[in-house]
């Protein structure tokens, strides 16, 4: 073997990569649009949305119950690592979903992407 060229990794492949010489050369807007949403490698991940009076709550640390999720209510949630979305779809964090002895469910933030002062609720 002589050469060894990584093509894909983590869903993002070769053809999405723009070369350092070419990022150079590009006015901020055009940088900006070849950029992919931070939580594109996490897709594989469940997807909860919690309700805007909860997200400050939340980025701040403290652990959510199901009375702090946005929904019916009859979404079926997992034990597991999920993605955290406000009220308005933005990307707020990594959570861990727990559930007690007693069945009720803990959204624990085990990486959140945003200052509370940055949350939108």
């Amino acid at each position: 073997m002589v050469d060894l060229r990584r093509t894909e990794s983590a869903g993002f492949i070769e053809s999405d990569a723009v070369p350092l010489e070419r990022l150079l050369e590009m006015d901020r807007g055009k940088i900006l649009e070849s950029l992919f949403s931070m939580d594109r490698p996490l897709a594989g991940m469940p997807r909860l949305a919690i309700r805007s009076e909860s997200e400050i709550k939340f980025c701040r640390g403290r652990i959510l119950s199901a009375e702090d999720l946005q929904g019916s209510g009859e979404e079926k949630i997992n034990d597991g690592t999920v993605r955290v979305y406000s009220a308005c779809g933005r990307f707020l964090a990594i959570g861990r979903c727990e559930f007690s002895a007693e069945g009720a469910l803990r959204v624990v933030p085990k990486k959140v992407f945003c200052r509370p002062e940055e949350c939108p609720g």
